[in-house]
């Protein structure tokens, strides 16, 4: 009787400890889950930071972005194909293009219409970034 019970007494603490083992690992696992989500956020927002700053340099310039604030503009957001789908990517080449200081022989652009479509870019921005940086689900996930 004294056998039955070392031995079930045994097998109940070896089940106690795989359980003990297997919840530590789970919650490595996620905490490894959510550092790779927060990396990729840091990641992300040096490229909205960029876009933004990109705006902002178009509207205080009188629509005129020196060459070296595009260079800048190209190398911060060049990791985009890594961290973003397609919309994102093509919009941000979008801007880069359409920001290009002009060169000698082509028309200025209008600069009060240039003004116009950086004003209008900066809500869309939000709204193309906000599916890849939206911490709200994730505020909820940490919670429960």
């Amino acid at each position: 009787m004294f056998d039955v019970i070392v031995t079930c007494l045994q097998l109940l603490s070896t089940i106690v400890i795989g359980l003990i083992v297997a919840y530590i690992a789970y919650q490595q696992w996620r905490t490894n889950h959510y550092r790779l989500k927060l990396d990729l956020y840091e990641k992300r927002y040096e490229v909205y930071s960029a876009v933004i700053t990109i705006f902002k340099e178009a509207l205080l310039e009188d629509n005129y972005i020196a060459s070296k604030h595009i260079g800048k503009y190209i190398l911060n957001t060049a990791p985009t194909d890594f961290l973003f789908g397609k919309e994102v990517n093509d919009y941000l080449r979008k801007v880069g293009v359409r920001l290009q200081p002009r060169k000698p022989m082509e028309p200025p652009d209008n600069p009060k219409e240039r003004e116009k479509w950086v004003r209008k870019q900066i809500p869309i921005v939000r709204d193309i970034f906000k599916p890849y940086m939206d911490f709200t689900k994730l505020n909820r996930e940490i919670m429960c």
